[in-house]
């Protein structure tokens, strides 16, 4: 537990003596942060990172390099079509990344693509596009079974030729297979 990170936090999020201690009392009871227990510190440190999110104005977006520009467009139109909805965000796109530079990209939520190097970025794009790529392939079927799905499925064997028709007597015996009842009345 930091007793300076809290009073920092404090005075970013531009409480005064007063509205400080109405909070460590709001979130954890105390009227002092030196009485906090690990826990009662955790939900104060939040507390105050909401009070200052809440507070600074809407972050200026910065322009992004061409090197970044492509690893965007690459993940939004090459990637993401290949994948599950559930598949993407911003963690399944980190990964694919961290896994080829064997380094964090992600923070929170927030993918810190400004702090790579442009070499990083190339290998980035690169990652990008090989997971693309291989999508791709592995929706796609193989040729062996593209070229027996292409031809037609094999005709059942034809029903044996019918035998002449049976050649009965007047009572209806067949004289063809059985000769000797060609005189039984029956």
């Amino acid at each position: 537990m930091n007793l300076a990170a809290i009073h920092i936090r404090a005075k970013e999020a531009g409480l005064d003596r007063e509205a400080y201690c109405a909070l460590l009392f709001r979130v954890a009871g105390v009227r002092s942060a030196k009485d906090l227990d690990e826990e009662q510190y955790k939900a104060v440190m939040l507390e105050l990172r909401s009070v200052i999110n809440t507070k600074k104005a809407p972050r200026e977006t910065r322009k992004k390099t061409p090197a970044e520009a492509k690893l965007w467009a690459v993940w939004y139109n090459e990637l993401c079509p290949l994948l599950q909805p559930h598949q993407r965000n911003v963690h399944y796109l980190a990964g694919i990344i961290e896994r080829r530079l064997t380094r964090r990209v992600l923070d929170g939520e927030r993918l810190l693509t400004a702090l790579l190097d442009p070499s990083e970025l190339h290998t980035a794009i690169e990652a990008l596009k090989s997971a693309a790529n291989s999508r791709k392939y592995a929706s796609t079927p193989s040729r062996r079974s593209r070229v027996q799905t292409s031809q037609e499925p094999p005709a059942p064997p034809a029903p044996p030729a019918p035998a002449d028709p049976p050649v009965l007597n007047e009572y209806g015996n067949d004289l063809q297979a059985h000769p000797e009842l060609a005189d039984v009345p029956f």
